[in-house]
């Protein structure tokens, strides 16, 4: 039912009911040189996040654990470090690693390959017509984009490409909001709120929304939000997140989904971050889109001020929907100032992203963790 390059495989094992089970691959050998407890958890969010993208839900993970040499003490503790990692993250999922297999003694002479831990995830689907591709295929479809965008780059496919460079810290791992964005991809994909979605990895940003834009044949023009960097909106490998394209008949139902389910304690806060409004069109005809963004609720967090949309009917002021309902919740509010930049991972030869100063924050958008 599904293949490369989508981003889980499926198939269908049941054709009176359409029970279907689909299965993802991944590992980053990148990330587990930086931080092998991390990058093991890396490889697992990332693979249970294609299979929700997929629309399956998540269940079961099998893993091959590729290394060096294990009588050298440096690898061993690498090893060390990506099981426990690999363990701790499966029992805050909820996934039985059902098996695995290891691999040592994979280098040449004294130099070992990157730790490279790569998880696979199985996850089962009740209905097979009702699974996501990666594809935006039909035009007038609204793009949302979901999750937390940081300046992350460290193990990034740019700094490798570009810098050939390899340091820093890997993305952080947030295997809470990696549930709760399963549980919007999931539910999305069950009731036809959702025509395509891809997950963010390697290349960020760019790089999913060009995957999509070719696999459908389809155009979309993204705008860079004001007070936004562009490189970090772009380029950042940011774990937890997802591109998903909406009808414009499910608009309503799917902001209020992700509203519904961002009502959550403080910790396990979802955020939808920035949304476009997409016309996707033929490649030669490319179309406009237009950023929005979420204010703060007090449902959602005791700290953040309360805004609230009361009425139905057309737009807001900031461009917010109208109909009353929980929004995101940002860390800063309109008036406090903006918070500092942080430093940009190491490069080779001291070379910046982007030439010059960068543009303070803005402090409505920024969309660190509440």
């Amino acid at each position: 039912m599904l293949a490369q390059p989508e981003d889980a495989g499926m198939v269908r094992i049941d054709p009176d009911t359409g029970l279907g089970v689909a299965v993802a691959t991944d590992g980053n050998g990148r990330y587990a040189k930086l931080d092998p407890y991390a990058g093991a958890q890396l490889a697992l969010a990332e693979a249970y996040r294609n299979v929700a993208a997929s629309g399956a839900r998540p269940l079961a993970v099998s893993d091959c654990l590729n290394f060096g040499s294990p009588e050298d003490p440096a690898v061993m503790w690498q090893f060390a470090e990506a099981t426990r990692g690999l363990a701790d993250g499966c029992l805050h999922l909820g996934t039985p690693v059902t098996g695995g297999n290891v691999s040592l003694y994979n280098q040449t002479g004294d130099t070992a390959i990157h730790p490279t831990p790569v998880v696979a995830v199985l996850g089962v689907i009740d209905d097979v017509t009702r699974r996501t591709p990666v594809a935006f295929a039909e035009e007038g479809q609204l793009l949302y984009l979901l999750g937390d965008t940081r300046e992350e780059f460290g193990g990034s496919a740019w700094s490798q490409v570009v810098h050939d460079h390899l340091g820093g810290l890997p993305p952080k791992v947030d295997l809470d909001r990696e549930k709760l964005l399963a549980e919007i991809l999931v539910s999305g994909s069950r009731d036809g709120m959702i025509d395509a979605a891809h997950d963010l990895s390697d290349g960020g940003l760019v790089q999913a929304v060009a995957e999509s834009c070719l696999r459908g044949g389809k155009g979309a023009r993204l705008v860079v939000p004001d007070g936004l960097d562009a490189f970090t909106f772009l380029f950042s490998e940011s774990a937890g997140r997802a591109v998903v394209a909406v009808p414009r008949s499910e608009e309503l139902r799917f902001t209020d989904m992700c509203g519904a389910r961002a009502c959550r304690p403080p910790g396990s806060v979802w955020s939808t971050g920035t949304r476009w409004r997409s016309r996707a069109s033929s490649p030669s005809r490319w179309a406009s889109c237009a950023p929005r963004t979420r204010r703060p609720s007090r449902r959602c967090s005791p700290e953040a001020p309360s805004t609230r949309v009361t009425g139905g009917g057309g737009p807001r002021p900031g461009g917010l929907p109208g109909g009353d309902r929980c929004l995101i919740p940002a860390r800063a509010t309109p008036g406090s100032p903006p918070g500092p930049w942080r430093p940009c991972p190491p490069l080779t030869g001291g070379a910046r992203p982007r030439g010059g100063a960068r543009r303070p924050r803005h402090p409505a958008r920024d969309r660190g963790p509440a």
